[in-house]
């Protein structure tokens, strides 16, 4: 991409430099002057809103406002038209790049590193969907790096708002070929279990380099299409991926939505519950601890009736039996600002927050405790005294030829 600065029509940034391209739009490194900051500014110019898109749009990064401040989620800070009527967002820079970027330069992450990542992602996902957000363009160039290496998830609707405006791109389709799910190739309408698949194709393109069904040779989309409406997708276990994490991943690209984790949750339960099996930390989890759903956002929501995540705040039932003894227990992460709280699968940590409990119920445990014990004395010395009137009465007759 060049480095010299141009104008976009963005009221308030300066400096803006192209750094990126895609189907809807470019992405620029711009300079905020009220805040002196730098920001992302993404321009949707290969999309033409009418007045009723213009609306949704407005609404649709109102929508994603909402999910602003999860620690995975990259932030957007304002939103409108530019001088020439495109739609812009405002958005968190995140220095490092995405994760998309690091696999195009060969430098693929090992299987631990990539399911960390998808844990914390998935996490912000999660929320999104408690709220009836779906994301429908999950791949490795939405997953982006913050100054902190912190892994966040970009471009909730920038799919949705695409597909539904007039198109000015050739070729250009709702969500990145390479990681939709087959339901939605055949028409069907998006669920929540259709992000499920995109996640779990991204972890497999974050390890193996490329995304489950690309080919080198292919001319068109067809072969590609061909191959994710029918084929399954090749097992891990061919890059070394132990089978507990590879058979996780292979179920959440099922064909039939039915067969895969029905949640998010469920998907980085199952993984979480497998990494604590190997011996890893299971992984930073989060979601928001209340949520209520979006109103009128204009975002492709989560369909009535659809079983939605727990979400919530509330840890998830395990997916698996509790791993057996082995490592240390890896600790819970205490409270953190703003009522994000970290989750863990059940008997895979806790340990600091039991004490913390503890500390401050023993006493009153105590006396519960000695109470308990009373009324379970008094109920078996009443039963007993029933049961020994029953049985008198029972031999009475029995016994009355040898009485006196």
């Amino acid at each position: 991409m060049g480095s010299m600065a141009v104008e976009i029509g963005v009221p308030g940034v300066t400096d803006a430099v192209q750094i990126g391209q895609g189907g809807f739009g470019k992405v620029y490194r711009a300079h905020q002057s009220d805040l002196n900051r730098d920001v992302a500014v993404k321009v949707l110019t290969n999309v033409d809103l009418d007045e009723e898109a213009q609306q949704r749009f407005t609404r649709e990064a109102r929508a994603i406002g909402r999910l602003s401040g999860h620690p995975n989620v990259v932030d957007v800070y304002a939103q409108g038209l530019t001088d020439d009527g495109a739609p812009y967002l405002i958005m968190e820079l995140c220095a490092g790049g995405s994760l998309g970027d690091r696999v195009k330069r060969g430098r693929p992450l090992t299987w631990q590193e990539a399911t960390e990542n998808v844990v914390a992602i998935s996490g912000a996902l999660q929320t999104a969907h408690a709220v009836g957000i779906l994301h429908r363009d999950i791949k490795p160039a939405n997953l982006l790096v913050d100054s902190y290496g912190t892994a966040k998830l970009a471009d909730f609707g920038i799919a949705h708002v695409g597909s539904e405006a007039t198109m000015t791109a050739t070729g250009t389709m709702a969500g990145s070929p390479a990681h939709i799910a087959p339901e939605l190739i055949m028409g069907q309408k998006p669920t929540p279990a259709s992000d499920v698949y995109s996640m779990a194709s991204t972890l497999f393109a974050l390890i193996t380099g490329q995304a489950p069904f690309v080919r080198e040779g292919d001319t068109s989309l067809l072969p590609l299409i061909q191959r994710i409406t029918h084929e399954p997708a090749p097992h891990l276990g061919q890059w070394g991926v132990p089978p507990p994490i590879a058979d996780i991943i292979a179920a959440a690209m099922a064909k039939n939505p039915a067969a895969r984790p029905q949640s998010i949750e469920e998907f980085a339960q199952a993984l979480m519950t497998a990494r604590g099996r190997l011996g890893l930390p299971p992984g930073d989890y989060r979601v928001q601890r209340a949520a209520t759903p979006a109103v009128d956002s204009g975002l492709t929501m989560v369909p009535a009736g659809y079983p939605t995540p727990r979400g919530r705040g509330t840890p998830p039932p395990p997916a698996h039996p509790a791993p057996q003894p082995g490592p240390a227990p890896y600790p819970a992460h205490p409270p953190t600002p703003g009522g994000w709280q970290p989750q863990v699968p059940a008997g895979a940590g806790g340990g600091m927050v039991a004490a913390n409990t503890a500390e401050g119920s023993n006493g009153r445990g105590i006396i519960i405790a000695c109470w308990a014990v009373v009324v379970v004395c008094l109920v078996a010395m009443i039963w007993m005294l029933v049961r020994r009137a029953q049985l008198m009465q029972v031999s009475a007759p029995l016994l009355s030829p040898f009485w006196p």
